[in-house]
């Protein structure tokens, strides 16, 4: 698939790849203003728990996912670089059913840990086998992964869909709760 690396292919890519910026104050707050339960959930992220991890790797901050050099190591769990295109067309082999086993899917019908909470995050979260899960508009479990600052993909294996967003002016919504994302859910949803 192309437009998509766990970590930077070549250093050359790296003038294609977005500058990621940190919500301003004023941001905070008008997103906070327009959603309340977006500010909760991004006040309930700092904690003991999230401190101790940027304690434990202190390069992980927004301005560190600009350097090359952290660009450039093969990371899966928070250096995957593309688009959305290029980021749902890789969640589609899972949406069409197109390199796991039937049974293999059996796994993704509902989440192992229902509605519990991360410590770390510092809200509750539907997870299984790596995957958050959330439902549909039609009330069917979902799964995918929503990223720091807005970024969200989703397989939907009822409908074989795959869908995507990124963005490099980071939200402080997360999943579901980002705006754009929302919106594009729910339009594609009411085309189906």
């Amino acid at each position: 698939i192309p437009n998509i690396s766990i970590g930077l292919k070549h250093p050359d890519d790296n003038d294609r790849v977005a500058t990621l910026q940190y919500p301003s104050k004023l941001q905070i707050e008008a997103e906070g203003r327009h959603n309340p339960e977006v500010l909760r959930r991004w006040n309930a992220g700092d904690n003991e728990h999230n401190r101790h991890l940027y304690d434990t790797w202190r390069w992980i901050t927004t301005d560190d996912y600009n350097s090359l050099e952290n660009r450039i190591l093969p990371m899966p769990s928070n250096m995957g670089i593309g688009n959305a295109r290029s980021l749902a067309q890789f969640h589609s082999l899972l949406a069409e059913r197109k390199i796991l086993s039937d049974a293999f899917y059996k796994h993704f019908e509902q989440p192992v840990l229902e509605d519990e909470m991360d410590v770390v995050i510092g809200y509750e979260e539907s997870k299984g086998y790596g995957y958050q899960f959330t439902r549909n508009p039609m009330g069917q479990w979902i799964f995918g992964h929503s990223g720091f600052g807005g970024q969200n993909v989703r397989v939907d294996v009822h409908n074989r869909l795959s869908y995507a967003y990124v963005c490099n002016g980071l939200k402080i919504a997360d999943a579901d709760l980002v705006e754009p994302w929302k919106r594009m859910v729910d339009k594609m949803y009411s085309l189906l």
